[in-house]
């Protein structure tokens, strides 16, 4: 059977586990390389040679010299952001001392004010590329994980967006590096023990979460509704405009094939002549019909 002839349809793999076979097939019909085809080809039918800790959270303390494959999805809703976010708490205490040598801590007021301007800064610019349903930024010190972010959009189209327009960016003078992550459910990547604040482990190879205040989350979750809200509301004017003015609206653009999808206005029959493909006030009829209304 050719697996690469499946064909999505709806929103299938936002129905589907990632350490499934189904998946893997459903992600068959993008594009890869040769290499990563055949990896993807062979975990369909044996997913037991995925990497555990890389399927859970999209990272492996052994990296290349793993035994097992290292899959990354050829798209996905969750983009990772590698290293991104400095974790001044990883950063040993022989490095923290001032001028005259004497080693010091930060305090925890600091580290989270840090933490919370450095989401909110995250979250404001990628909000404006699409709905965010998640955003999860780690603290583990292991060099895996260390200062990882996570965020999950509404849809595969706002994803896209985002890892077009984020490459060849640099942030506070690092090269941003995103990538699809195979991770959709938060709940399987973060450690449980880290949230009762049990974990013991340096090297725990779950995500332990750098949580920010209900307050800042509530604010942001505001904000990216009042956004989303205006650039609606802008659309619509637009749409308004361009059909008073007997144009088209500018289509939206699939993410399957990159072509102009039709929108509400050309996707339904002309009501004067009854064909598709333009909107009735550029109808080649229209100018008859109101010939022959002016003569009755």
């Amino acid at each position: 059977m050719d697996n690469r002839q499946m064909k999505p349809h709806g929103n299938f793999q936002e129905k589907l586990d990632p350490k499934t076979a189904e998946y893997w097939l459903y992600m068959a019909q993008f594009p890869m390389d040769l290499f990563q085809e055949q990896q993807l080809m062979f975990c369909a039918y044996d997913p037991s040679n995925l990497c555990p800790d890389f399927s859970q959270t999209g990272c492996c303390a052994l990296g290349e010299k793993c035994t097992r494959f290292h899959l990354r999805p050829p798209i996905s809703r969750t983009i990772l952001f590698p290293h991104l976010f400095v974790n001044l708490e990883a950063i040993s205490p022989e490095t923290l001392s001032d001028s005259d040598g004497n080693q010091y801590k930060y305090t925890e007021k600091f580290l989270k004010r840090r933490l919370e301007e450095f989401y909110e800064d995250m979250w404001l610019e990628l909000m404006t590329f699409g709905e965010i349903e998640d955003m999860v930024m780690t603290r583990n010190t292991c060099d895996h994980l260390v200062g990882n972010v996570y965020v999950r959009f509404s849809s595969l189209k706002d994803a896209q967006k985002v890892m077009q327009n984020f490459q060849n960016r640099t942030f506070e003078g690092r090269i941003i590096l995103p990538e699809y992550c195979i991770v959709l459910d938060f709940n399987e990547a973060i450690c449980r023990a880290s949230e009762s604040g049990t974990c013991e482990k340096a090297d725990c190879s779950f995500i332990h979460v750098a949580h920010v205040s209900e307050k800042l989350q509530r604010k942001l979750l505001k904000l990216s509704s009042k956004y989303k809200a205006a650039c609606y509301a802008r659309k619509k004017e637009k749409e308004r405009i361009a059909i008073l003015n007997g144009e088209e609206p500018a289509p939206d653009f699939d993410l399957d094939d990159g072509k102009p999808r039709k929108t509400a206005v050309s996707a339904h029959p002309c009501y004067i002549c009854g064909e598709f493909g333009h909107i009735s006030r550029k109808c080649p009829e229209r100018k008859k019909l109101q010939y022959y209304n002016n003569i009755g």
